[in-house]
């Protein structure tokens, strides 16, 4: 249809969008909840050779005096983690009388300091020294997780509807979050989460686009930054439950709970997307729908607006792509719509890959790391709110470039910080992570408004694959900080910002425009801006010569 089917039936926003933003909102509380727990499930704690059970009464004090190795590590001195002095094996009980020999061992067991953890899977599973390199596989695992859920249910909510999607996508989250805080072994806890991340992803993908696709073209962007404050408010939640708790397995359950009252509210409240019932050639369900919306925003749908007849020639049988369950490939064979995805996959992959590599390390900076997760979460609140001012004035693609730009040189400034200017790089690191949060919501909404409605869901999960691969790869960046020198995240977060910033100057504008329906729209979509901003002499000469060419003819 020429006429937009939202905003001509119901208006742009109303009750009835804001009834869907709310519960699309209650969705950032579970993808908060899940995809940040892990900064608590396995911190850095400390820990070292636990005491034999004969000596179990000695202090913690005493017995890293008495056994435990001092070096150094990046100047400072502290006892060693993952060594101890041989004890000789002639001592008596008292502890007068324990001697050590001139030698180390690794441990076998750990003590791990509990002064603000009471527990944690890197103690229940022995996570350190030769072991350490699976909290990093940890999280990779679940965002491997979360990449194949945003394949898989990006495919299934274009083809079976947005709503039915998202009420699978949370019982596979419940079950699996709960089964995750019951696993006695570390593999299966693993397998588990990777489920649970299979559920969260078809979530968010699947309440995002169905929020975006019942508002008019005015209010898409500031709908969109409102859903996505609902992520940073459960990360302050987080903070606030990990805090109450300070163990893992209550915290699990607690979080993987939660969900059953967003199933309750969904089931009951949550619509279908009228516009991806029209696109399947559902008008009857469409138009009931858009009849209820309209009666709750005190509008009225104009007459004839739902000729059934006119609607499906639009969009059946003007092509039978409307109707067909459409691939990645469908996306990608024609030139245009080819470079906008490989340009949104790029865009989406980095600044997943920096937000998690910065918002992950939050935990390890100095201070009380519940208060710097939620301060963390607290900050990301005027970069929404900066967000939504930006897109209404000055549109999405400078702004998504110049904020990616800046935060980008933020982080490649922190590595030529010196050592003993700590406060320096905590600031740039927190600037660099506002900036990175508001270009993140703004790929998000500019990648809704570049997608045709057909291939929408799909070509959304597809990018937050990539995000996926970004969030994934980042938690082995971090580690690389740890093996090999700190500065290397900053460095590489920075340099690929900054290019992708960049990249996304190739795009074309989508403020206050319609959003592409079909494969043609989308193939399209911005030519015409280049086409009207060609050089009017050369149009000129072009016209010119066709009509020699005719005249010739004639």
């Amino acid at each position: 249809m020429a006429e937009d089917i939202i905003t001509c039936s119901v208006g742009d926003f109303g009750p009835w969008q804001r009834r869907v933003l709310f519960l699309s909102w209650l969705v950032g509380f579970s993808v908060a909840f899940h995809n940040l727990a892990v900064s608590f499930f396995m911190p850095n704690i400390d820990h070292w050779c636990s005491r034999p059970p004969l000596f179990s009464n000695i202090s913690y004090d005493i017995w890293k005096n008495l056994t435990i190795p001092l070096e150094e590590i990046r100047g400072q001195v502290r006892h060693s983690q993952c060594q101890m002095y041989k004890l000789n094996d002639e001592y008596d009980f008292n502890i007068t009388e324990l001697s050590v020999l001139n030698r180390t061992i690794s441990c076998s067991s750990w003590d791990y300091d509990r002064s603000l953890y009471k527990g944690t899977i890197v103690e229940k599973w022995n996570l350190v020294c030769e072991r350490e390199k699976l909290r990093s596989f940890m999280q990779t695992s679940y965002m491997i997780g979360f990449l194949f859920g945003s394949i898989v249910f990006g495919t299934l909510s274009d083809r079976f509807g947005r709503r039915n999607t998202a009420l699978l996508s949370i019982v596979i989250s419940i079950i699996a979050g709960i089964s995750a805080a019951l696993s006695p072994y570390y593999w299966l806890f693993l397998l588990m989460r990777f489920i649970v991340a299979l559920g969260v992803a078809g979530l968010a993908n699947s309440g995002f686009v169905l929020v975006i696709e019942v508002c008019g073209p005015m209010k898409r962007s500031t709908v969109a930054v409102i859903k996505e404050l609902g992520f940073t408010v459960g990360l302050m939640i987080l903070a606030g439950l990990a805090y109450l708790w300070r163990d893992w397995y209550p915290l699990q359950l607690t979080i993987s709970i939660f969900p059953v009252v967003t199933f309750v509210l969904y089931y009951w409240f949550l619509p279908e997307s009228p516009r991806w019932l029209v696109t399947r050639g559902r008008i009857v369900d469409a138009e009931k729908i858009l009849n209820k919306a309209a009666k709750l925003n005190n509008t009225s749908v104009p007459n004839g607006f739902f000729d059934r007849q006119e609607m499906m020639h639009n969009y059946k049988h003007a092509g039978p792509e409307n109707v067909m369950v459409h691939t990645i490939v469908d996306v990608l064979r024609t030139p245009n719509l080819r470079k906008i995805a490989l340009n949104m996959f790029f865009c989406w992959f980095v600044n997943a890959f920096v937000y998690y590599g910065l918002s992950l390390g939050v935990v390890d900076l100095d201070g009380n790391p519940y208060l710097n997760v939620f301060l963390s979460g607290l900050m990301e609140v005027p970069a929404y709110i900066l967000t939504v001012f930006v897109l209404h004035q000055w549109g999405r693609r400078y702004p998504l470039c110049f904020f990616m730009v800046i935060g980008g040189i933020a982080c490649s400034v922190m590595p030529a910080v010196s050592q003993d200017m700590d406060i320096l790089k905590v600031v740039l690191a927190m600037f660099g992570k506002f900036c990175i949060t508001s270009s993140f919501e703004m790929v998000y909404i500019y990648g809704a408004e570049l997608y045709p409605t057909v291939v929408r869901n799909m070509a959304i999960g597809c990018s937050c694959m990539f995000a996926r691969v970004g969030s994934a790869v980042a938690p082995l960046v971090r580690y690389l900080g740890v093996v090999l020198d700190p500065n290397v995240p900053p460095a590489v977060y920075g340099s690929l910002a900054v290019m992708s910033g960049l990249l996304v100057l190739l795009l074309p504008e989508t403020k206050n425009r319609s959003l592409p329906e079909t494969l043609e729209d989308g193939e399209n979509f911005g030519r015409k801006e280049k086409s009207s901003s060609e050089n009017p002499q050369k149009k000129n000469k072009a016209s010119t010569e066709r009509n020699k060419e005719m005249s010739a003819e004639d």
